[in-house]
């Protein structure tokens, strides 16, 4: 299996793309969506995700707008299912005080993703464990 590396930014900005369910959003309008993502940092996803195919892009002006793309979530389904993985790594750490909000530590995280890819490999998990993950996304996003 292709080892992909997924950032804690990558994830937030994944979370809140997947929260927006087809609504158009503007590079500053994902940055106030995402606690502790600079505008920079956003765009810098939001400009390789589109170059991927991974979300849509609206070249408007001022600013271009970009929504997920199921379609490119279909044709990029490891790195999805790696960003699922993260995500669900994160969704089970201790949440931080707001004072530790924005310095998370990211090696139990990785911790956690290692752990669930070595079960994933020993057959460990379900055949369709992408799909129990991509129900839990969803009944998350529902909450929300």
């Amino acid at each position: 299996m292709a080892r992909i590396a997924i950032s804690l930014h990558a994830v937030r900005i994944y979370q809140a793309l997947r929260r927006a369910a087809g609504q158009w959003l503007t590079n500053r309008e994902l940055a106030e969506r995402v606690s502790c993502v600079s505008e920079r940092t956003v765009r810098a996803y939001t400009r390789s995700w589109a170059k991927r195919g991974l979300i849509e892009e609206a070249r408007l002006f001022p600013s271009p707008r970009y929504r997920w793309s199921e379609a490119g979530e279909r044709r990029n389904a490891d790195y999805v299912r790696e960003l699922d993985w993260a995500a669900a790594a994160l969704d089970s750490a201790p949440k931080p005080s707001s004072r530790e909000a924005c310095t998370e530590s990211v090696p139990p995280l990785v911790a956690r993703l290692d752990a669930l890819r070595e079960q994933i490999s020993q057959g460990r998990m379900f055949e369709d464990s992408t799909e129990i993950l991509r129900q839990a996304r969803d009944e998350r996003a529902a909450e929300l």
